[in-house]
């Protein structure tokens, strides 16, 4: 991987430009996420569209999530 002045990026330098190109305001909105559903959540936002994405790692654990968000107000 290589920015774009062709410097070679470790996968750490990458996610570190990539997290900092996110606002504060959807910062704050993963980790709430993370904090009330338990679990790794991500938002990609640009020009106002984007995804929400939850990481589980079992069916347990999806199960769980989808019963949780099921039951979000």
């Amino acid at each position: 991987l290589f920015d774009a002045s062709g410097k070679r990026l470790s996968v750490r330098e990458l996610e570190a430009q990539v997290y900092a190109s996110k606002s504060s305001e959807i910062h704050s909105w993963e980790e709430e996420l993370q904090s009330r559903y338990g679990t790794k959540a991500d938002i990609k936002e640009k020009k106002g569209k984007g995804t929400v994405t939850f990481r589980f790692y079992s069916e347990e654990d999806l199960r769980a999530l989808i019963q949780q968000l099921l039951r979000s107000e």
